[in-house]
């Protein structure tokens, strides 16, 4: 057996030829091998992937040694990757069938062997061992036998991993320590770094349910599960494709009936406790909900309990968890691009199925059931694949079962699949101490914190009132224990929540290893990775981009010819849960901390700009609005610090400025100074990008502003282009105490009509005289011409030089043309100068008087008032009225709030853009009708409030 296995193995050697380490033949054309094997025999670290650099080694496919020339193609110097992918180049004739490997996370306690060549073993000698287990970087511990004869050691790197009791590779050894220990790189890393060419062996349906439960299991979020209520939208009239209504789920389900009926014209809710009440009802549909509502844990959830009942009981459907995150392989053969992204999601499917049987076919049956996480997390080429998502939900052999999570406020149409919706609800208000006891005792069952409080934290946390936002999402409950344990604090704020956090874990790396930067550096070199990401919409990083920006930013810390610092930080930001390492690629370990690092970036970097507002709406685009709110959640408190960081934002960012001030309590005391600011802004000559941004700003800070707009719009200086733009605020801000100042500029619009008159006919007499005079003018100048070349060449003959004769000669061709010229621009200068005026008066004040009479127009037009109801939302005598109370940011921005009626508690959605006298129907939320138990509607007027103390509403 061991003479067939040797024929997988590649010994690298250096330039001398002595054995460097170890390899595996994965096919006719390539090896893997460990990214240092190859550092150590260059001499340096790789900055590229593709290296190009050619190398000796040696393959025992033959009867005796065969040496061959390989190629360095794909590398990935990282510790914990430590990946390097060889090109052949040498022909080898003996047909090598490709060697595949076995993914499996249940290892531990299987007996293995490697083959490797140790210092004075140029031959190679054989190691036997155990398997240990995984470690938190994703390595795998394992342990030569004591009875061995040889130990791993150096000369064993990149040996292929033979697996006794699978009889499969399943790695390669990593690196050893001084004793008998080592780590192994596992099958599926290889395979994220090197797709293309390394393939898996399909593992048996039992080991791949407990492959996938231990890799859910391990979130702290399923420790704490508690099932959310969710609530489930349907259109009727629009029947699910291949989907027969009624379909019933086998018994590892609740028994449970919809109480809801599809007729024709209505839209059909009904609220279910988890996900997997709604199933026997709705096969498919979409799972919608804020961020850290818990969307994907409710996701792992029910696909570790699918899991563990189908291994239990070998019945019922089996699951498949896809992250669509994750990378797509799309083939580069196909030209029409629908079907290349839509073979690319099929390949993404087929990474994480890894059985032998169909995908397809076990879908369209419905013996699968796909959960799809993170809609809208799927980079700059989102729509590209939520087309090819579609096509596969609506295709001919579409699935039976598929359940899609998206966050709530980016299910626009562009992402609609045309599934139900369920919507996750909050959590009950005292979960969180359900949960927060869920997770301390946890920590307590693992060693950690055997000191901690369920009711000292409590205590903590209902202390800080401001965390009532968040105590609804599990997400930052989690966080929170977390931080208790570490520091014994609590933060208010979901921003200082992770900074507090980021700050603790990063501060228990660097006691480990004292060569990691201190936090602030680490901060800002992922900070500029996380605006990266957003800037370009992307998801990921690969090793080489990564180099390359930490390289630029801090290049006295990171050079590129020594990368081993620069490693050390991504492996701790990896260790410390900050990053999330995916083969070659790294991503944030979730959005919050992708969010919150951007956040950080923009306090540092408070010039950066982002996109601005569209036209036609005063919100930021959804990538942006999570960090901007950080951003607010970070600002300092101190007024010089806040005050010298708004002096900086305020150019580029206006809104954000604004923002700023408007989340402060020191709004007012702030406001004339960004107003101020915003001013000056405009005397300058701003990008007209920024148009927008200071519109929206101007509104946002609404009638604080108008004085000082009016003042400096009734100023007589001379700056035309900010009285321009002052006088559109006017209108569109409709500040009717500016009438008096815009009518007086309107009239002076004769007397500046007049004087372009009397410009233009000047302008016109000059031409005019211009065209008169060019006859006369290019004849004298031609008779003087000539009468200074003739004296030129009168002496050039009396002088009998040639060169004279050839100076007169050249005079002549020249003197004449610029003669006129000169002539030509005298007569040309005051009329461009009369030009000048006229446009500058056409540009200054005549624009100006536009845009006063503009701002007239509106500031005449009557206010619509918002219409409380349209025809069809007619109130009956089960619906019921109140008040709710907004303060001026809440209105703009959209918020939501906590409201009681009849002795219902229940969380109402405020949508951005609001006013005092709109109205917010709420549905199913009045009275009760005891004839058919159906319920009416609320309807909540907004009232202008400026404090921003809880929630009082009053109902009729």
């Amino acid at each position: 057996m061991e003479e067939q296995l040797i024929k997988s193995v590649v010994c690298i050697c250096n330039e001398n030829g002595t054995p460097e380490g170890v390899g595996i033949l994965v096919s006719k054309r390539h090896i893997v091998t460990c990214a240092h094997v190859i550092t150590n025999i260059v001499g340096h670290n790789f900055e590229d992937r593709n290296s190009d650099i050619e190398l000796n080694a040696m393959v025992f496919i033959y009867e005796k040694p065969f040496p061959i020339k390989v190629r360095v193609v794909e590398i990935f110097p990282q510790d914990n990757i430590d990946f390097a992918g060889l090109e052949i180049l040498t022909e080898i004739f003996e047909s090598i069938p490709p060697v595949k490997f076995i993914s499996n996370n249940s290892l531990s306690g299987d007996t293995f062997r490697v083959y490797g060549f140790p210092d004075y073993y140029n031959n190679g000698v054989w190691s036997y061992g155990e398997i240990r287990g995984k470690q938190t970087d994703g390595l795998i511990q394992v342990e030569s036998n004591p009875n061995s004869a040889y130990f791993i050691k150096k000369g064993f790197s990149g040996s292929p991993v033979w697996n006794d009791d699978l009889q499969g590779w399943v790695g390669i050894i990593n690196k050893a320590d001084a004793l008998r220990g080592a780590t192994m790189i596992s099958a599926s890393t290889l395979r994220q770094c090197w797709t293309q060419v390394i393939e898996l062996i399909a593992t048996s349906e039992s080991q791949y349910l407990s492959q996938l439960v231990e890799d859910l299991q391990c979130f702290a979020g399923i420790v704490a599960y508690e099932p959310p209520a969710i609530t489930i939208r349907v259109k009727a009239g629009k029947p699910q494709p291949h989907i027969k209504h009624g379909i019933k789920w086998s018994s590892e389900f609740s028994d449970v009936e919809s109480s809801a009926r599809i007729d024709d014209g209505y839209l059909i809710t009904d609220t279910k406790v988890g996900i997997e009440e709604i199933l026997p009802v709705h096969s498919r549909f979409i799972l919608l909900g804020d961020l850290g509502s818990g969307k994907t844990t409710s996701l792992q959830h029910i696909t570790i309990k699918l899991a563990q009942a189908r291994l239990k009981s070998g019945k019922g459907t089996i699951p498949l968890f896809v992250d669509l995150s994750d990378e797509w392989i799309r083939p580069q053969t196909i030209d029409n691009k629908n079907t290349s992204y839509l073979e690319g999601f099929r390949n993404l499917l087929e990474k994480n199925w890894n059985l032998e049987t169909p995908l397809d076919e076990m879908l369209s049956n419905g013996k699968v059931i796909v959960f799809l996480d993170g809609l809208n997390e799927m980079g700059v080429d989102k729509l590209e694949k939520v087309n090819a998502v579609r096509s596969w939900i609506q295709g001919q052999r579409s699935p039976r079962y598929v359940v899609v999570a998206c966050r709530d406020t980016a299910y626009t149409s562009e992402l609609d699949l045309g599934l139900p919706t369920a919507y996750i609800g909050k959590l009950k208000i005292d979960a969180w101490e359900l949960i927060a006891t869920k997770l301390i005792q946890h920590l307590i069952d693992e060693g950690q914190g055997s000191q901690l409080g369920v009711s000292d934290f409590v205590e903590a946390v209902r202390n800080q009132h401001e965390l009532k936002s968040i105590l609804d999402k599990p997400y930052f409950i989690e966080r929170l224990v977390k931080i208790y344990v570490s520091s014994g604090q609590v933060p208010n704020t979901e921003a200082l929540i992770l900074d507090d956090f980021a700050n603790t874990v990063w501060k228990r790396e660097r006691q480990q290893q004292n060569k990691l930067p201190e936090f602030s550096i680490m901060q800002v070199m992922l900070g500029h990775l996380a605006f990266l990401l957003l800037s370009r919409q992307k998801v990921s990083l690969d090793y080489k981009e990564i180099v390359k920006e930490a390289v630029g930013l801090l290049g006295w810390l990171f050079k590129r010819e020594e990368l081993t610092n620069l490693n050390l930080v991504i492996n701790a930001a990896v260790h410390a849960s900050l990053l999330r390492q995916e083969g070659a690629y790294y991503r944030f370990s979730d959005e919050f901390f992708r969010d919150y690092f951007a956040a950080t970036y923009m306090m540092v970097n408070p010039s950066k700009a982002i996109p601005s507002p569209k036209a036609d709406s005063s919100n930021l685009s959804e990538v942006w609005q999570q960090p901007v709110k950080y951003f607010h959640q970070l600002l300092p408190t101190e007024d010089t610090k806040l005050i010298e960081l708004l002096k900086r934002v305020i150019p580029c960012n206006p809104v954000i400025a604004v923002d700023s001030i408007l989340n402060s309590e020191s709004r007012l005391r702030h406001n004339d100074f960004v107003v101020g600011q915003l001013l000056n802004l405009l005397k300058t000559n701003y990008p007209s990008s920024l148009e927008n941004s200071l519109l929206l700003a101007f509104k946002k800070i609404g009638s604080h502003s108008h004085s000082q707009i009016i003042q400096a719009l009734a100023d007589k200086n001379e700056n035309f282009q900010q009285k321009t733009y002052l006088a559109r605020l006017a209108g569109e801000l409709r500040i009717r105490e500016a009438t008096p100042v815009l009518v007086e500029i309107v009239q002076r619009e004769d007397f500046y009509r007049g004087k372009i008159r009397s410009l233009q006919e000047e302008k016109t007499r000059l031409e005019n005289k211009s065209d008169n005079q060019k006859l006369k003018e290019n004849l004298r100048v031609g008779l003087g011409v000539a009468a200074l070349t003739a004296f030129k060449f009168g002496l050039a003959i009396l002088s009998g030089n040639p060169a004279t004769l050839n100076t007169a000669a050249s005079s002549f061709k020249e003197v004449g043309p610029m003669a006129y010229h000169q002539l030509n621009n005298q007569n040309q200068q005051p009329i461009r100068e009369l030009a000048t005026k006229i446009e500058a008066l056409n540009n200054g004040p005549l624009k100006l008087i536009n845009a006063a009479k503009l701002a007239l127009n509106l500031l005449a037009k009557p206010v619509e008032k918002n219409k409380e109801k349209s025809a069809q939302e007619s109130r009956t005598q089960f619906d019921a009225e109140g008040e709710i109370r907004l303060n001026w940011y809440e209105m703009q921005n959209g918020t939501e709030r906590r409201v009681g009626f009849n002795s219902e508690t229940f969380t109402i959605r405020i949508p951005p853009g609001g006013e005092p006298g709109r109205v917010i129907r709420v549905l199913g939320k009045g009275s009760v009708d005891p004839h058919n138990q159906q319920r009416g509607n609320l309807y909540l007027v907004i009232v202008a409030d400026s404090s921003t103390s809880d929630q009082q509403i009053a109902t009729n």
